[in-house]
């Protein structure tokens, strides 16, 4: 790519100001220039993109450098004049940002007159500041995104979707924001560097890679919202090679066998004093079991971490519990020789759920060795169980792989439960139970305790525990609206289709919960040829967000050809979870697909 041009470099220090999150926040009231637009959801912009993204390119993918200019910006423009558009590229960092700052970015809508020169940037600087900016150097939307990459050699992806009167930015496929801007004519489209004085190094060299523009609206792409179903970028996919029977072995309906809800798969132990459970799986080797003086305690262990249960009479706060748990740990390793410094990883109380009223901290211990200082994570928690009258403490101590360890964890203190209560699991059992038998004299039920009348005909669910919101299309009926055992649980149908909707407390990952929940699938003797849906491209229907995961699975129950979208949405500031369950015959999820992309978008996490 040999072409390059100039530009006026940004100047102005309101502009530098504005662009910097938390500093002169007036400098960024909307103006004449354009305002911030209504925010979408990671869903949303990720199908925008999709449906215009899955049509050629009008141009490149091209690469090239950036030589930095003491004069002006530096620019590398496409060869096309476009006003609504999807344009992408990666940028080499220069230097490290460590050192100095650098920004780089894509100039979009650029068009020249007699009397001045129009155009519309999305910045981004080395300190993860960004702005959509203009030519008259008003910042109309910026933010903040803290996981830039700034290092030497590090690499950032910036993505713009620009049609009509609104634009929406991403930065490495994370949405950032959206504006609302007056300047939406057709223009060049060009990457840039340098467009701050303070960015500019003598010398320097801005590498890109994978500058791509596509035409929203060409080749008979909309740029709709809606789902398309065939080209888009989330589709059921097709069944796993070798996971599933033919459908012409199986029936074309959906009866099966209803047992009901199940209990955790594995182990069970009850305390023998206070009669709480618990169940753990085969994650888990049983290292003892002890009861003493009036404490019940129970050892985990693996090869990434230890868990320890203890059964405990109320003679004082959770919170005095919980610390003196914290003094025991750090009384044992002086007694046994150990030179070790703790300190406070955060701390809280849990909300909701089997736990609620439980006080938890997170202690980061960095112990003496003779190679050298190790690190490792403590968690400690104490609170009743279903508002017990006694309490339950919880040691964790985490060596490695803490994230799997932590989705251990959650696996096991889930399903705690007092005496007589039915034990929960990670992931609700009604989610990954075998079909329901259908209810042929089934009535038109269109009410809950939870339930209102919303727009368009649509009923509205909210969790009345932990707060998510979920909407049901219209002409479909509430079979369950229920709280039990810590969760929240709805439950609706079509004619052909079926949806639960559990939430719960869990301070696991959605990612970590879609994995429990293919386990326990394929755990499941109910259930056979259990797979992950295989998209056009041969890879996994299965995708994976910031604080949401996404899965198609087939399966066969009874002699039927099945499939599920799931989908888990992190909540509650990552102490409650979502999970969404999306059933069909298999030779009807792709005709559900289009209601279940609806519901998903109507979803609302708090």
């Amino acid at each position: 790519m040999g072409k390059r041009t100039g530009s006026i470099r940004l100047v102005s220090l309101a502009t530098v100001l504005a662009l910097c999150v938390g500093l002169f926040s007036a400098l960024v009231a909307p103006s004449t220039a354009g305002a911030q637009a209504d925010e979408l959801t990671q869903r949303q912009f990720d199908r925008l993109i999709g449906d215009v993204t899955a049509a050629d390119p009008v141009y490149g993918p091209e690469e090239g450098e950036l030589e930095h200019d003491p004069e002006s910006v530096s620019l590398a423009p496409a060869d096309v004049e476009l006003g609504d558009l999807v344009a992408t590229a990666t940028f080499q960092n220069p230097y490290a940002g460590s050192r100095q700052q650098f920004d780089y970015g894509i100039q979009f809508r650029s068009a020249s007159t007699k009397s001045k020169t129009q155009y519309l940037r999305f910045l981004v600087l080395s300190d993860g500041t960004w702005g959509i900016t203009d030519s008259d150097q008003n910042v109309i939307v910026n933010g903040q995104y803290d996981t830039l990459d700034d290092s030497r050699r590090g690499e950032n992806t910036l993505t713009i979707y620009a049609e009509g009167n609104l634009v929406h930015a991403a930065i490495n496929g994370d949405y950032v924001g959206s504006a609302e801007v007056d300047i939406d004519g057709e223009g060049r489209i060009a990457v840039g560097t340098s467009f701050f004085g303070d960015s500019f190094q003598d010398g320097a060299v801005t590498g890109f890679t994978e500058f791509t523009v596509w035409e929203i609206g060409g080749s008979g792409k909309s740029g709709s919202t809606k789902a398309d179903t065939k080209t888009g970028p989330k589709v059921p996919g097709s069944k796993p090679s070798g996971k599933n029977k033919d459908d012409s072995s199986t029936k074309d309906d959906s009866s099966s066998k209803d047992t009901g809800s199940k209990k955790p798969k594995g182990t069970t132990y009850e305390s023998p004093t206070y009669g709480y459970t618990l169940t753990y799986d085969k994650t888990w080797t049983l290292k003892s079991e002890n009861t003493s003086s009036g404490i019940d305690s129970l050892t985990l262990s693996n090869d990434i971490s230890e868990l320890k249960v203890y059964g405990i009479a109320q003679a004082e706060s959770p919170t005095a519990c919980r610390d003196a748990m914290i003094n025991v740990y750090s009384s044992t390793l002086e007694d046994s020789g150990i030179t070790a410094e703790l300190k406070n990883a955060g701390e809280g109380t849990i909300d909701a759920g089997n736990r609620q009223g439980a006080e938890w901290i997170n202690v980061l211990v960095t112990i003496d060795t003779d190679s050298g200082p190790a690190s490792l994570v403590v968690y400690v928690e104490c609170g009743p169980v279903d508002g017990s009258d006694y309490l339950v403490g919880i040691q964790h101590t985490i060596f490695s792989d803490l994230e799997t360890a932590i989705a251990n964890r959650d696996a096991v203190v889930n399903t705690l439960a007092q005496a007589g209560a039915a034990p929960v699991e990670d992931v609700p059992s009604n989610t990954t139970d075998e079909p329901k038998k259908d209810d042929k004299s089934k009535t038109t039920n269109t009410s809950g305790p939870n339930i209102s009348k919303g727009e368009e005909g649509r009923l509205v669910y909210v969790s009345p525990t932990y707060g998510f919101t979920v909407e049901v299309l219209p002409g479909w009926t509430v079979e369950e609206d229920s709280v039990q055992n810590g969760y929240d649980t709805l439950v609706v149908a079509s004619d052909t289709a079926r949806v639960t909707v559990s939430g719960f407390a869990s301070s696991g990952t959605a990612g970590r919960c879609i994995d429990s929940i293919i386990t326990n699938l394929q755990n499941d003797p109910n259930l056979s040829n259990v797979g992950v849906g295989v998209q056009p491209d041969g890879t996994d229907s299965r995708w994976d967000t910031e604080g949401q995961s996404e899965m198609v699975v087939f399966f066969t129950a009874a002699g039927v050809n099945y499939a599920r979208y799931y989908a888990c949405f992190e909540g509650n500031n990552g102490q409650a979870m979502l999970v969404f369950a999306y059933e069909a015959l298999e030779k009807d999820i792709k005709s559900e697909f289009e209601n279940i992309q609806t519901m998903l978008d109507l979803i609302r996490v708090p």
